[in-house]
């Protein structure tokens, strides 16, 4: 549909996937599909694409959460520990399968995560590197009489960016700023995956638990968040065709998914199960690691026990509203993962100070981080590689019909076809084409795919007659 898009298919509220399924494409609001176009205006159609763009929305997650951390977390060295809860976001499966498959998922917690982060850097620090790093500085100019013996300023890299803020956690213009901009980001969830992107209008009370918060903070926060959302609702209402697609989208999809009348789950409780395997389980491996290299447990301080709460519950809010849809599978988990994250590191983080301090103590630190940027650089050759490893088969099957495929034709199917939805996403992928199974016999080209059923008899093939997938032409 991005592809597309950027070919000059379809229009934004009326996105194209093909000819014969879904012309003008509602079945989800349009503002991933356009994002991902502008990709494709840039660089062409080429696989690398998708993969790019999907790599980058993972970069963006993995800043939204140190950002989020270090504005939450009250420990001086924070810094030190934002690889804890990036590497506990990259723990759940979930998440790299969302990466890789080019999910709408990915889109959503780029959005919901930047809500969160910068709620979280509009009401303020409860200890900021900066000022730190600034008392330490006074200590030593008192002591020592000059700044000969002041500490260095640390490289842009482990700098607290937050302190640029103003000083004043609560300063008004800030926080009705982050606030708004917090709201944006709701919008743009909201408009790339639907209702599932309105969690984060939880976050600036749930946020508001946290120690040193103030209710004044809290308050103003959310109510430009919530002021945001609902001018931007307006405005989308108030516009004829946004108003249309979004209502096409609210009736066919969401009222249809929460009447049963959608594809159904394997069951009501299908996401607690994936919560509970494929996200809670693979964090709490990761920290029972940490305690095996520390050699002991660290019970977390109170406000570690704070924040660990806070943000397991607005995960809980991206979570649990799901049940109520028959529809449930595991990938929708996504957006939420990182609060999760947060939450796990947030309780795990003195256990973890412990192993980095025996690591510092020994000479395994240059060893581990040979081995993490090892893993890093092939998770980016892994995200870089094309998806069509996923159904080998299938993918053999279409680069023998490469040299014969007729791009942008319209290919008759049978009917007993057309429920195979991965195979009109491929022809549409790889060749542009579309697949008829209401009236397969009018085109000048069939697909023959398993059984000969319904092939017409005027049709002789042009392609390997052996393979699974056959294409034909007809009328000659």
């Amino acid at each position: 549909i991005a592809r597309n898009l950027a070919q000059g298919r379809g229009r934004f509220w009326a996105p194209h996937y093909t000819d014969t399924i879904y012309p003008a494409f509602h079945e989800h609001p349009p503002l991933a599909f356009w994002l991902q176009s502008l990709w494709f205006r840039a660089f062409g159609d080429h696989w690398f694409v998708e993969r790019a763009y999907s790599a980058a929305a993972a970069a963006l997650i993995a800043l939204f959460i140190v950002v989020t951390w270090r504005a939450v977390h009250a420990v001086p060295d924070a810094r030190n520990q934002d690889w804890l809860p990036v590497a506990l976001w990259m723990a759940a499966p979930v998440v790299s399968w969302a990466i890789v498959g080019n999910l709408l998922e990915t889109t959503v917690a780029v959005f919901v995560t930047g809500a969160v982060a910068v709620l979280t850097l509009g009401q303020g620090q409860p200890a900021t590197e900066f000022s730190a790093f600034a008392k330490a500085s006074a200590d030593r100019r008192r002591f020592s009489g000059g700044w000969s013996s002041c500490p260095r300023r640390p490289p842009w890299w482990h700098r607290d960016y937050s302190g640029a803020l103003p000083a004043r956690p609560d300063s008004l213009p800030v926080l009705v700023a982050c606030g708004c901009l917090s709201g944006l980001c709701v919008v743009g969830a909201t408009l790339a995956k639907g209702p599932v992107g309105l969690f984060p209008l939880a976050a600036p009370l749930i946020l508001a638990l946290l120690p040193e918060r103030r209710w004044r903070s809290t308050w103003c926060g959310a109510a430009a968040q919530w002021t945001a959302v609902l001018l931007c609702g307006a405005l989308l209402y108030a516009g004829g065709e946004s108003r249309e697609s979004l209502s096409r989208y609210l009736h066919e999809q969401v009222v249809s998914a929460l009447a049963g009348r959608r594809e159904m789950s394997a069951g009501p409780l299908t996401m607690v199960g994936a919560l509970v395997e494929g996200v809670w389980l693979p964090m709490a491996l990761v920290s029972g690691m940490l305690v095996v290299m520390a050699r002991r447990w660290t019970t977390p301080p109170s406000r570690g026990r704070s924040v660990a709460a806070a943000f397991t519950l607005l995960g809980l809010c991206g979570t649990l509203p799901i049940l109520v849809s028959p529809k449930q599978t595991g990938h929708y988990l996504m957006p939420a993962v990182p609060f999760y994250a947060i939450g796990a590191a947030a309780f795990v983080s003195p256990t973890a100070a412990d192993v980095l301090n025996r690591l510092r103590a020994g000479r395994s630190a240059v060893a581990l981080r040979v081995l993490a940027a090892t893993v890093a650089v092939a998770a980016g050759v892994a995200a870089a590689l094309p998806a069509f490893e996923r159904e080998p088969a299938r993918m053999g099957e279409l680069d023998r019909l490469a040299a014969v495929a007729p791009r942008g034709a319209t290919v008759g199917i049978c009917p007993s076809t057309n429920g195979d939805w991965g195979l009109h996403a491929w022809f549409q992928r790889r060749f542009q084409m579309s697949l008829d199974a209401a009236d397969p016999v009018s085109h000048e080209w069939f697909l023959q795919a398993g059984e000969p059923a319904c092939t017409p008899v005027t049709c002789r093939a042009a392609s390997d007659t052996s393979a699974r997938l056959v294409l034909l032409r007809c009328g000659q």
